[in-house]
């Protein structure tokens, strides 16, 4: 696995919102530093349901500083269940309760153009690329500008189909086949239940690129996106930091300048793809 050197800017701003791979947001209640207490709160506020990997990596990444839960720290999980309309109400709950820190999500949106990059490099003959998105992601708006530049550079004509959730999945694939579809794009969303769309791509043998590696090691095609470890690791330094008394906007955002790529080689054998080698041999993992 690649851990690439970090790009640093100063922002002078009370609210910290740091895109370290998936993002973190980072507060202090008050702009002066205050002394440290004997149990730290930390906010860790997530889009979708439990169980969720991120917030077992943060609580690992924390331990291993020396923070021990229950005795110096203390959690407080809140959930979106898919409905991200309600992301500012949970986090301003966390900020009426008094937590130290929020670690938070976001997806830098510059990804996108670079799964549509990835996945012609796969399939060189890609001409007609579906973007599965979701209309009630406002981030996915975002996310498919870059994504339509991208396409018209690479000769890729884009074609969005949407899906609330796992339940209109069905739904969504008879509009790739009614589209044509040589390939997939598949934007992040919590409401995307992983093993439920992988299973459906293969069945329809369509080509796909997701963010998260879970979704390649669960039979996808690629994935391209900051490694877990490495993003619970940067936000317990960020957490870290504030809880000894840094102000959030002395300190710097960071994004990782070399994320993971990962190649699904069973997955493309199952699609009948042969993928160039010079691809292959840019991916930070294979699987065989």
């Amino acid at each position: 696995m690649k851990v690439g050197m970090f790009r640093h800017n100063v922002v002078n701003r009370r609210v910290f919102l740091g895109s370290l791979g998936v993002g973190l947001l980072g507060t202090r209640l008050t702009t002066e530093a205050k002394p440290a207490r004997k149990v730290a709160r930390i906010g860790l506020l997530r889009p979708q349901s439990p169980p969720d990997p991120y917030t077992t990596a943060i609580r690992t990444s924390l331990r291993q500083l020396g923070y021990v839960e229950g005795q110096t720290v203390e959690f407080e999980d809140r959930w979106a269940e898919g409905r991200m309309e309600r992301l500012p109400a949970l986090a301003a709950d966390l900020v009426r309760i008094g937590v130290d820190a929020i670690v938070a999500i976001s997806t830098p949106v510059e990804y996108s153009a670079k799964w549509l990059e990835f996945l012609k490099a796969a399939v060189p003959k890609l001409s007609r690329a579906v973007v599965l998105a979701n209309p009630a992601n406002a981030n996915h708006a975002v996310l498919l500008r870059p994504l339509q530049i991208a396409a018209a550079r690479l000769h890729v004509s884009p074609v969005s189909v949407e899906a609330h959730d796992s339940g209109e999945f069905d739904h969504a694939f008879g509009g790739m086949i009614r589209e044509r579809a040589d390939g997939l794009i598949v934007l992040p969303d919590p409401r995307f239940t992983r093993e439920h769309l992988v299973e459906l791509v293969r069945r329809h043998r369509i080509p796909a690129i997701y963010q998260y590696r879970e979704f390649a090691e669960a039979g996808g095609l690629l994935a391209y996106g900051p490694p877990l470890a490495v993003i619970s690791d940067r936000a317990a330094l960020y957490v870290d930091k504030i809880l000894k008394g840094a102000k959030p906007a002395d300190l710097p955002v960071e994004q990782p300048t070399t994320l993971e790529l990962v190649v699904n080689l069973k997955a493309a054998k199952e699609l009948g793809l042969t993928i160039p080698q010079a691809f292959v041999m840019r991916a930070d993992a294979v699987i065989q």
